[in-house]
């Protein structure tokens, strides 16, 4: 390697290490500050918590990578313009070309590594990460609800309410709550003016303590609602105080793994296996569709109403030939 391109490469790697580290930290930052309300006061090990941060470090590497690439760019060619190293090159007789291998050799064994990571290593960190937060998510569901959308952290219940205040923050305003047990049916639906989440450490219940609400439940009859003009009956009921114990004796392992079919957790060869399994349905379903419209519009002209009727004439002997006039007659 020459001398020229020693120092070109030196020019670019000294800003380009400087900036990507720096921008990768303040990447990793700002998800912690999104994520900041998922992970806080869980009581998660320092493992955990050194898992999180490693698995969104690989995550924002990418992105690093290339903010890191631009900035150096800019920086170690505007030096080299600003001390007019440019010029004494060009009067040296190099060209701009021969000036940039050093770096296009560097960008293109920079480009395959990161290729490389993106098929191999960054599907894992992704499959990793999705199930480490949701798997905090679970180590208290009270903190994982969000005000203003529908919970569905807590199996076979879909919570809703409009705010969350209170010293501990589990006091609750206008909640609605769906119970999604009978999977066949949406049948209880439970709101409530204010409610209140009490749990206690270690426990496998958590205890929602509903006030001045309504307790619907529609009653099951052997008819399908959507075709019939007359609405289904349901029972509407008024408490003062209604309390609702969770389940969450589930929701303490930090090992389960839920996702796993995420586009951006598979490697190319996933993808294309994927998009593989996905067409055959589609053609099978093409291939079914256009079966049943080509016999519906086959069936239309096999039964097509062939008979011809003539209109009958004013008079009758009209209707006759001129032999059959004259019998008439």
């Amino acid at each position: 390697m020459k001398i020229l391109d020693k120092y070109i490469l030196k020019s670019f790697l000294i800003p380009f290490l400087g900036t990507f580290f720096i921008v990768l930290f303040i990447l990793v930052m700002l998800i912690l500050f999104q994520q900041f309300d998922k992970i806080a006061g869980r009581g998660l090990g320092v493992g955990v918590l050194l898992k999180f941060f490693g698995y969104t470090a690989l995550l924002m590497l990418p992105m690093a990578l290339a903010i890191g690439v631009l900035l150096s760019s800019i920086m170690a060619l505007g030096n080299l313009s600003e001390n007019y190293e440019f010029a004494a090159i060009k009067a040296s007789g190099i060209s701009l070309f021969r000036l940039l291998r050093p770096l296009l050799f560097f960008m293109l064994l920079l480009s395959i590594t990161n290729f490389l990571f993106l098929n191999y290593v960054f599907p894992v960190a992704a499959y990793e990460s999705k199930n480490l937060v949701w798997n905090i998510k679970k180590k208290q569901p009270s903190l994982a609800l969000v005000a203003g959308s529908f919970n569905n952290d807590i199996p076979g219940f879909s919570i809703k309410f409009a705010k969350k205040y209170g010293k501990d923050n589990n006091l609750l305003k206008d909640v609605i709550i769906y119970d999604l047990r009978d999977k066949r049916y949406n049948n209880k639906v439970i709101t409530a003016e204010k409610g209140e989440i009490k749990t206690v450490p270690g426990s496998k219940y958590m205890t929602l303590v509903l006030k001045n609400g309504y307790y619907y439940d529609d009653i099951k009859q052997n008819r399908i609602p959507a075709f019939l003009k007359d609405p289904m009956p349901f029972i509407k009921s008024h408490f003062d105080e209604h309390q609702i114990n969770f389940d969450i004796s589930g929701l303490d392992k930090i090992g389960d793994k839920k996702y796993d079919k995420h586009y951006e957790m598979m490697s190319l060869s996933q993808l294309k296996n994927e998009v593989k399994e996905r067409k055959k349905p589609l053609k099978e379903n093409l291939t079914k569709n256009t079966v049943r419209y080509y016999k519906a519009i086959k069936a239309k002209e096999l039964h097509k109403d062939t008979i011809k009727i003539e209109k009958i004439k004013d008079s009758i002997l009209n209707n006759y030939d001129e032999k059959n006039r004259i019998k008439v007659l």
